[in-house]
């Protein structure tokens, strides 16, 4: 049986840099007890955000068969921990690293356009399943609260706007594939965002 989650120790090394990273801008805060609050928080809560989206992008496209690995975007982490400086750590734009797929080859009976449709849908589906696992910890007490609704902010608002139609976002390529399913993805989050 093939194992679909991690197989390269150089991927497994950049996914948690990109992880690490991540969080830390998150997290960031210029008061040094509030960012010291705040980090375990959003090394759960981005971490998972940020693992769910990237992985599932990668064990869709492993599932059908095409070989598919993480590559962290070194420019990308430099200017999410710039932006997160730079505002206070109150706008980051974040772009640490991408799934890089290899279409075609042995499996070149399969629809490459399809498939990249599906498979760029399953990031940002898994951020909206996690938005709603979330929002039920946020009804909890104390530090499961926190953590709950910080997870739910973070998941709800990954998955909009990596559905935004957007060329290099995840959007851009559902709406293209499938108007459809790009149309339910987009209003299932926004309706998460706007309801719960």
């Amino acid at each position: 049986m093939k194992c679909y989650l991690m197989n390269n120790s150089s991927e497994i090394k950049e996914l948690i840099i990109s992880w690490m990273v991540i969080s830390l801008c998150f997290a960031y805060n210029l008061d040094l007890m509030n960012f010291v609050f705040r980090l375990p928080i959003y090394l759960i809560t981005a971490g998972i955000a940020f693992l769910a989206h990237e992985l599932s992008h990668r064990f869709v496209a492993r599932r059908m068969g095409y070989v598919a690995r993480y590559k962290m975007w070194n420019w990308g982490l430099a200017l999410a921990l710039f932006s997160a400086i730079i505002s206070g750590g109150r706008a980051i734009f974040s772009a640490p690293g991408a799934v890089y797929i290899l279409y075609g080859g042995i499996y070149s009976w399969r629809d490459p356009k399809k498939d990249e449709t599906l498979i760029t849908a399953a990031g940002p589906l898994a951020n909206i399943i996690l938005s709603i696992l979330f929002y039920g910890l946020s009804s909890g007490d104390g530090i499961t609260s926190t953590v709950g609704y910080v997870g739910f902010a973070l998941n709800s608002s990954i998955a909009t706007y990596n559905l935004l139609p957007i060329p290099p976002l995840d959007g851009s390529k559902i709406f293209r594939g499938n108007m459809l399913l790009w149309i339910a993805l987009m209003g299932a989050s926004v309706c998460i965002i706007l309801y719960a």
